[in-house]
């Protein structure tokens, strides 16, 4: 399967937070969460930052998606699959 003009800018995406988080001293993980080429949200490991070892980039994109747009809008959007959790690490 070949990578799309779209999975390029998401994953190009995911590793600039994978760098941010590095830079900030925790693991150089980031992650994004997309719906129907829309960005929904972006995460980064915070586990070192936080002192809490569940804040992986990929739960810090979810928690930064409820936040955005609430769970009743997430439930709706991703309840049907087929749709992709980006996480890049450097």
């Amino acid at each position: 399967m070949q990578a799309t003009d779209d999975d390029l800018r998401w994953m190009s995406l995911a590793l600039r937070e994978s760098r941010e988080a590095h830079a900030r001293g925790d693991w150089p993980t980031g992650a994004v969460l997309v719906k129907d080429r829309q960005l929904l949200a972006s995460g980064q490991n915070r586990q070192n930052s936080r002192g809490d070892v569940t804040v992986h980039a990929e739960t810090d994109a979810l928690r930064a998606a409820f936040a955005e747009h609430g769970p009743d809008y997430l439930a709706l959007r991703l309840r049907w699959g087929g749709d992709r959790v980006a996480a890049a690490g450097d």
